[in-house]
């Protein structure tokens, strides 16, 4: 087996601090440096993003807050759309994160961007997950309704876009470095725990159950899978079932 092949099972397999090869490093100098690494990362990724969708809001730019209105989904055409938010997102969360990995000497297929077998093998369980808790949520009546259906593409793309870029930057970038430093045991649950921090607070104690619960599934896709594309997929469905 090559190299190349070895570095194509990532996530399943544990990488060094910089993500090319096997086997966990536990040198104290390199968990110092890939830490240092992925606590700078963060901070550019989600820190960029946060600050550029302020900077767009403060501007007058449309942004996501906008498309939700007395409780309802409401964009009436894509005038509205949040063109800036999706540019913040994949500035800061695809393009910078994946430019990073290439310039530190990682194989971006190691990144999970290949779909490969085991990545469609699990696209049809992430489905079915997504359509479970949708189902869920509509006999509870926990939908909310769409003010206006012309929104629905407008919501669908949007949803796209953000599922895209968390699951590269949560999953593809930070939980794979962490799996590379402390473990897959540690890295899903912290990784989980960055992505539910990123979304804000929770209006209740089971929107946090939801949350806390989708993290960690996600995780387990990106993990399991070796590929984006099941998360992607999953992240995208639940979001549309939390409309």
């Amino acid at each position: 087996m090559t190299g190349n092949q070895v570095r194509l099972t990532e996530p399943l397999q544990r990488g060094t601090c910089r993500g090319g090869g096997v086997g966990r490093s536990h040198a104290p100098r390199d968990l110092l440096r890939g830490g240092a690494e992925l606590a700078a990362l963060t901070l550019l990724m989600l820190g960029g993003t946060y600050v550029a969708s302020w900077l767009a809001a403060r501007g007058g730019l449309a942004v996501s807050r906008g498309l939700v209105f007395e409780g309802r989904w409401f964009a009436p055409s894509w005038s509205v759309f949040p063109w800036a938010d999706c540019a913040a997102m994949l500035a800061f969360m695809v393009v910078l994160p994946l430019a990073w990995e290439r310039v530190t000497g990682s194989d971006l297929r190691s990144v999970g961007l290949r779909v490969g077998l085991r990545g469609l093998a699990f696209v049809p369980a992430a489905v079915a997950c997504a359509a479970l808790v949708y189902g869920l949520r509509w006999r509870a009546g926990a939908v909310r309704p769409v003010a206006d259906m012309g929104a629905a593409p407008v919501i669908v793309a949007y949803l796209l876009v953000a599922a895209v870029a968390e699951e590269v930057c949560f999953r593809g970038v930070i939980q794979r470095r962490l799996t590379t430093m402390a473990g897959v045991r540690l890295a899903i649950p912290l990784a989980g725990a960055l992505f539910v921090a990123w979304h804000g607070a929770p209006g209740s104690p089971w929107a946090l159950a939801f949350r806390c619960a989708a993290a960690l599934g996600l995780g387990a896709l990106y993990q399991f899978s070796g590929s984006l594309l099941p998360p992607v997929v999953c992240h995208w469905m639940l979001s549309l079932a939390a409309v």
